[in-house]
């Protein structure tokens, strides 16, 4: 079972592709400090996480269905401007570039659609058009989905972590697990098999 997270880490989404439903645990509270409103992508100065506001801050004790995003801040303009400084160099950015802006200029009132909507883009750019992500709520009794967080995601016990390409590698060596959008930039021609995960 597995959580809709802002642009997913590596690991966490090459695990969601073995699964038939992508289940969602929408009716358990909201965890903050988990990859459900951030991410972490490669940029000059190192590692860089990306987070989204939502209503209520830290504080808020809704449902996971139920979390809104914030939009007093331009966060949307914010993170795209972010990704495309750190990703202009890439090697696939002009390919991916336009459908990402679009992405980012659609606004999304709930985190969870948000969340979908980008995981359904990356499933797109990287030709997986036959992946069927059918969200079903499961009950708030499952087990947790979040067993990647932004504290642990390098932690070896959430490996393998194959190498390949990136950016910044000479500066700040290889950086592991990052944003599914890392290896999109970097790897992502459609079609190309995700590093044997």
């Amino acid at each position: 079972m597995q959580a809709l997270h802002y642009f997913p880490n590596l690991v966490s989404y090459v695990s969601s592709l073995r699964d038939d439903v992508f289940d969602v645990v929408g009716a358990e509270p909201y965890r903050k400090m988990s990859f459900r409103n951030r991410c972490i992508i490669a940029a000059a100065n190192g590692p860089l996480t990306l987070s989204i506001p939502i209503q209520g801050g830290r504080g808020v004790r809704t449902p996971y269905r139920e979390v809104r995003i914030c939009e007093r801040q331009d966060w949307r303009g914010r993170h795209w401007k972010t990704i495309a400084s750190a990703y202009g160099k890439a090697p696939w950015f002009f390919h991916y570039a336009e459908g990402l802006e679009v992405l980012f200029r659609t606004p999304h009132d709930r985190l969870m659609d948000w969340n979908l909507a980008c995981l359904v883009w990356v499933d797109r750019s990287l030709g997986l058009k036959d992946v069927e992500r059918k969200v079903c709520m499961a009950p708030s009794t499952s087990l947790s989905v979040d067993l990647i967080t932004p504290q642990d995601y390098k932690d070896p016990v959430h490996g393998p972590f194959p190498a390949y390409f990136q950016l910044f590698e000479e500066k700040h060596g290889f950086l592991p697990n990052l944003s599914i959008l890392d290896f999109v930039m970097c790897v992502g021609m459609p079609g190309r098999p995700l590093l044997g995960l």
